[in-house]
Formats: C-alpha cells, sequence, structure tokens
C-alpha cells in the first residue's frame, strides 16, 4: 500500500490484528488516547514507520506489533504498561533508546530482538518475566542494564541458561579469560 500518513479518530478504541501490516511506505500514525488495545501485528512490517506514541490506555504491546519496522527510532511507552509481548520490537534496527515504564512486569520472548543499534533500555525491579532471547542481536546494549533485575528473575534466566550478556560484554570477558591463561 502507499499510504503514507493516517490519524486516527478519537471515536477508534481498537487497531485490529494486522490492520496496517505491510504498509511499507506508512511514516506517520497519531493514534488517539481513546484508543486501549492494537492487535498483535498491527504494524508489521510498516518499515517507513519512524515515531510512534502509544495511548496510555494500552496496557499490552501485543505479539509483533511493531516488528521490522526498520526505520522506528523514537517509541513513547504508556505510563501504565504491564506487558511487551513476543516479538513486539523484533528487527527495529534503529531503535537506539527506549524508556520503560515502572509499571511493565513482563518482556516475551525475542521481544527486542535484533535492535542492532539499542544502547540504552532501563529494566527496573518491577519486571517478574523475561523471555527468552529478549536482547539477542542487541549487541550495543550495555550489561549494566540488567543489574536492575531482581534476584528472581536473573535465577530464571540461569536456570533457562539464557544468557544476557551483550555479544560484547562476551568477547571482553573471553579476552580477559585468555589472558589469565
Amino acid at each position: 500500500l502507499s499510504l503514507e500518513s493516517v490519524q486516527l479518530p478519537d471515536s477508534i478504541k481498537e487497531i485490529n490484528i494486522g490492520m496496517f501490516s505491510n504498509c511499507r511506505k506508512l511514516r506517520n500514525v497519531t493514534i488517539p488516547e481513546s484508543v486501549k488495545y492494537i492487535g498483535y501485528e498491527a504494524f508489521w512490517h510498516c518499515e517507513s514507520l519512524e515515531t510512534i506514541k502509544i495511548p496510555n490506555n494500552v496496557k499490552t504491546i501485543s505479539q509483533s506489533t511493531f516488528g521490522y519496522c526498520e526505520n522506528l527510532s523514537n517509541v513513547v511507552l504508556p505510563s501504565n504498561l504491564e506487558r511487551i509481548d513476543y516479538h513486539a520490537f523484533m528487527n527495529c534496527i534503529k531503535l537506539n533508546s527506549i524508556i520503560l515504564p515502572n509499571t511493565l512486569t513482563k518482556i516475551g520472548e525475542e521481544a527486542f530482538m535484533d535492535c542492532k543499534q539499542l544502547k540504552s533500555i532501563n529494566l527496573g525491579k518491577n519486571i517478574k518475566e523475561l523471555g527468552a532471547f529478549a536482547f539477542k542481536g542487541c549487541d550495543m546494549l550495555a550489561q549494566e542494564t540488567f543489574n536492575e533485575l531482581s534476584e528472581e528473575v536473573l535465577q530464571q534466566q540461569q536456570e533457562n541458561e539464557i544468557v544476557l550478556l551483550t555479544k560484547r560484554e562476551q568477547e571482553r570477558q573471553q579476552k580477559a579469560a585468555k589472558k589469565k591463561k
């Protein structure tokens, strides 16, 4: 589709499953505060989408909602967001930082996978569930990002044999281990 800009009316309450999926030229979307639900894959493969502000009534970023939005660099999340589901921001390669609200308790599997420019994300102590490979391929992400996670979540990750280290940190540790030998 050649749709480039959308301003949704205040009367809309939901953005249906796949509503703007594959609108590859869509650059700008204005979502009114009346929206309470955004369906999965609603903006999947909207490659030109650069910025999005999600209304405060939305409690969950559904599965694959913004996956493969390759130019998405600015995301404003609602202050009372509770969940970010599976693949929600997967392969948003220009996303370099995101502020997560303190109300967030779950980040799903592969939620930010391959967000290659992601350098900054705050993970508060309210995260109760961190899905497998949530940050896989986020090579620019600093290890300090994970310092605030609760012991329970870190133990869960260890039991699942999921390593939270970024690729750069793993390489640094490997070099340090070789020097000791």
